[in-house]
């Protein structure tokens, strides 16, 4: 099983000496990863101080970390089950090994335990580290809370393969199953989301407004404790009991080792069942429709858009929380805005910043980052088409463009009803969200063009784990929260406008370069 794990890694890495791209890679992203450091600790120093200076109680701050580690296993583990556990391009080659079924899925479940594993010390670290700073704990607590970071996403990660292996099987055969899985696991998580804040905010007159930050963070932490009981067992074991870290990996452990068994059990029937295409009885031979180019290549890139679930949950998912942030704004914006007038420079602060909180999220979803990626080894037929390069950058922009530029008029219209906007405030409501994702189009297709992912062999190495998704995210990042920032500093309109029209510049001088060198460098991967 070892030598499973080594086999897929050594694949994905592609170890090699002297390669001085990869080289590259790995400090560029070490570098990303210590500024992403620096982020958490600044942002658990500052409520670990205030918990500290209010309550002198730290411990619902690590139950909040620990909780958002659990949830980001939880769907990574839904989104990658399908395609790294049971549809995996190696998967032949593995069958044929003397080894049980059982061994193989826990190999491949390992796999994707080690991302994770990597994901919670990354989140948890930092928090652990400011907790200890302030209280100053005895080795105690490092001994346990360091077993119990190894513990804390095994069960999220169980659960999240055994639901995604089940909805795998639930929309197999259909012609539809990409969206079929998107739709029913993304309710799934939505109604997550609203169990999770309706049990924690659900008391009191005002709601979450009226209540202090301080007080939503214990309050959120009573709520995770008592719905997931593994974070209860965390903090226990960590700041009263040490020897509920025992109960934490048993329970973690045999959950494990039970999915493993199941699934090996039952691999190859809905290996079989995921893999099978329904054809339909009534199909008739006619004419083709018809199509422009650049009509034909869009349908074609919205196929292998809607063709992969985790694709479509990486890059919609911010879209949808714009929606449903402006939904909410519409119903219940009556608070937010009384709160607002109540609030010296509260209005003047907040009205303009909001087209760019909407350019944030924008710039969450970008398709185009991984869309000549998702190619792989089938790039050579659009290289073939009797099209222009820009044609083809254009269907493969367009995709994220219409999607975002879609949700971002109906956001931006949403919002202007509530709020009754118009004159100036109206027009950059409207055209700096289209302006950021226009820019997130075309700058995702600009890094993956310069740090494209070919030789995957499931999607998740693609959507999830690639450089240029990762790239093209801190770049939106930084893009929206400088001017945010500059926004909260300055007020008025003089921010709101600099930014559009310097996005706007780049997105041109963006378009400009691949035109003229975009092709060139697409002909060579």
């Amino acid at each position: 099983m070892n030598q499973l794990i080594s086999i897929y890694f050594a694949n994905q890495l592609k170890l090699s000496k002297g390669d001085t791209k990869r080289t590259r890679r790995i400090l560029g992203g070490a570098a990303i990863a210590v500024c992403l450091m620096f982020g958490l600790i600044s942002y658990n120093l500052t409520f670990g101080i205030s918990l500290k200076q209010t309550t002198g109680n730290l411990e619902p701050l690590p139950v909040i970390m620990a909780g958002a580690s659990s949830l980001l296993a939880l769907f990574s583990a839904i989104y990658s089950a399908k395609s790294l556990i049971f549809a995996y391009k190696d998967r032949d080659m593995l069958a044929a090994l003397p080894l049980p079924r059982a061994k193989v899925v826990l190999s491949r479940v390992l796999i994707l335990y080690i991302y994770e594993l990597i994901y919670t010390f990354a989140i948890m670290l930092p928090c652990l580290g400011v907790c200890a700073a302030l209280t100053r704990p005895g080795f105690t607590f490092w001994l346990t809370a360091i077993p119990g970071c190894i513990m804390l996403p095994v069960l999220p990660l169980v659960i999240g393969c055994a639901l995604g292996a089940v909805g795998a099987v639930l929309t197999s055969g259909s012609r539809a199953m990409g969206a079929m899985r998107y739709v029913l696991i993304t309710v799934f998580a939505l109604g997550l989301m609203a169990v999770s804040f309706s049990s924690s905010f659900s008391t009191g007159e005002n709601g979450l407004l009226g209540a202090q930050p301080l007080a939503l963070i214990g309050r959120a932490s009573s709520a995770m404790r008592r719905y997931w009981p593994p974070l209860a067992w965390f903090s226990d074991a960590v700041w009263k009991y040490p020897i509920r870290l025992l109960l934490l990996a048993a329970v973690s452990v045999a959950g494990l080792f039970a999915f493993t068994s199941v699934a090996g059990k039952y691999d190859g029937l809905v290996a079989d069942r995921v893999a099978s295409v329904k054809s339909r009885g009534s199909a008739r031979l006619g004419r083709g429709k018809a199509r422009g180019v650049l009509r034909a290549l869009l349908v074609k890139e919205f196929a292998t858009y809607t063709g992969a679930p985790l694709y479509v949950f990486n890059t919609a998912f911010g879209l949808l929380l714009m929606l449903i942030a402006s939904g909410a704004f519409l119903i219940y914006g009556d608070k937010v805005i009384s709160v607002l007038v109540q609030t010296p420079g509260g209005a003047e602060a907040l009205i303009p910043a909001l087209p760019l909180a909407l350019g944030l999220f924008a710039v969450l979803s970008c398709t185009s980052a991984c869309s000549v990626s998702m190619e792989g080894s089938r790039l050579w037929i659009s290289r073939m088409l009797p099209v222009s390069r820009m044609m083809i950058f254009t269907a493969k922009m367009g995709v994220n463009f219409i999607l975002s530029a879609s949700a971002s008029l109906i956001s931006s219209i949403m919002i202007a009803a509530k709020l009754g906007a118009d004159g100036e405030f109206l027009f950059w409501l409207i055209v700096t969200p289209l302006v950021y994702s226009a820019f997130t189009s075309a700058f995702g297709l600009f890094i993956n063009l310069r740090h494209p992912k070919l030789d995957w062999t499931n999607e998740a190495a693609v959507v999830k784990q690639s450089a240029a998704v990762l790239l093209a995210m801190l770049g939106g990042f930084l893009v929206t929260l400088l001017p945010l920032g500059l926004q909260s500093a300055f007020g008025g309109f003089i921010v709101l406008r600099l930014a559009t029209v310097i996005i706007a510049i780049f997105t041109t001088l963006l378009l400009m370069w691949m035109k003229r060198r975009g092709a060139a460098l697409y002909d060579r991967l």
